[in-house]
């Protein structure tokens, strides 16, 4: 592992970013599976707080959002259903999108950025 603390946040992000797809994807053939329900949150909610540190506002805001409807999946007051799953798997690759405007030091573009307002206001946030 690096010693860099932005590389190792890069190195752990893209490795929560994968279990947040694999387990999105396990959702699909389980979509009660409560394991996976709060693997995806935490993924969220450790790269939302972690971009934080290092001032990636974009990327923290976003995930953000989405941890706040994962938090609603968990309690029960949201459904988890195929719409969701995806708007959830769109989410995590905007947040890779977001993350490597971050990581050049670039604002998002207007594209990335009504993408973003987009899948917020799908995600009914």
């Amino acid at each position: 592992m690096s010693e860099n603390p932005l590389e190792t946040f890069r190195e752990e992000c893209n490795e929560l970013l994968d279990e947040m797809e694999s387990a999105l994807l396990a959702l699909e053939e389980q979509p009660g599976d409560e394991e996976h329900v709060n693997s995806v949150f935490r993924a969220a909610h450790t790269i939302k707080g972690t971009a934080g540190i290092f001032g990636f506002d974009d990327v923290q805001s976003f995930t953000h959002r989405a941890e706040n409807i994962l938090e609603q999946v968990r309690s029960g007051t949201v459904a988890l259903n195929d719409n969701l799953i995806a708007l959830l798997l769109a989410s995590k690759a905007h947040i890779v999108v977001l993350f490597e405007f971050a990581l050049d030091d670039a604002a998002p573009d207007a594209i990335t950025t009504d993408r973003g307002h987009a899948l917020i206001a799908s995600l009914g946030d």
